[in-house]
């Protein structure tokens, strides 16, 4: 029996021996993504699949990787809205597994299954458990705003390159070689400059956006670039530091 905690005035409770009347659910979550999920049912799981226009700007790598963080966040608030359609809710997610990821004409596709084990319903606003682990998820509506995407893929795309960088520096540390941390971290600033351009343009072309958000999206992009560029300067002056201190001794 899963144990739901009162949200919005509904109480909201799961039983692993009575399985919802509604076995599958659809849902046209739209946005600039033009999404769409069905969630299934079934006395051990939730499989939700997503159906979305892909992220295309990129390069090859970071576009799959972006799609595929993108499509997984999607399965997670289809989750949310099948769990409560009208009222919102927040919920820990554990043990979440994508099991597949492809193409489907224009669409990038994703099915993710979640343990109905590993879901558990949260007051809205409640601070984080120091025992909780997964993802912590709620649905609404202003996420399938255009600004919205496109904030959320500058964070992704920031994410992704600030990982890569972590990367190369563990790396170099144990090699000791600052030099391959020098060549891998300007090849990672080509990259991410190559990117937040392409971002940049796609964001002037979108004329769906207000001249407000599109303002906002460039100072995000500024501050992001800024944040990026100083952590990989940092890197390299932290090893080269570290390499001085070896010679000395």
């Amino acid at each position: 029996m899963f144990r739901f905690i009162l949200c919005g005035g509904i109480s909201l409770v799961l039983l692993s021996s009575a399985i919802a009347q509604d076995q599958q659910k659809t849902f046209d979550l739209g946005g600039i993504r033009q999404a769409k999920a069905t969630v299934t049912v079934s006395e051990r799981d939730f499989v939700i699949s997503v159906r979305m226009l892909p992220v295309h700007c990129f390069d090859a790598a970071t576009n799959a990787r972006l799609n595929r963080e993108k499509a997984r966040e999607l399965a997670m608030w289809a989750l949310a809205k099948n769990l409560s359609d009208k009222n919102a809710v927040e919920f820990y997610v554990s043990g979440a597994q994508v099991e597949k990821v492809g193409t489907e004409g224009k669409s990038y596709t994703l099915i993710l299954r979640v343990p109905r084990k590993g879901v558990s319903l949260i007051q809205a606003g409640e601070k984080p458990s120091a025992k909780a682990s997964g993802d912590r998820v709620a649905f609404s509506s202003a996420l399938f705003s255009r600004k919205r995407d496109y904030l959320d893929t500058l964070d992704q795309l920031t994410n992704s390159v600030l990982a890569d960088l972590q990367t190369v520096e563990n790396k170099a540390k144990e090699e000791k070689d600052s030099d391959s941390l020098a060549i891998a971290a300007d090849d990672i600033e080509k990259k991410w400059v190559k990117n937040l351009k392409a971002l940049g343009q796609e964001i002037k072309d979108d004329l769906l956006l207000f001249t407000i958000d599109q303002e906002e999206l460039n100072q995000a992009m500024e501050k992001q670039n800024g944040r990026v560029r100083e952590s990989i300067h940092e890197a390299a002056k932290k090893l080269k530091t570290a390499k001085k201190k070896e010679k000395s001794q």
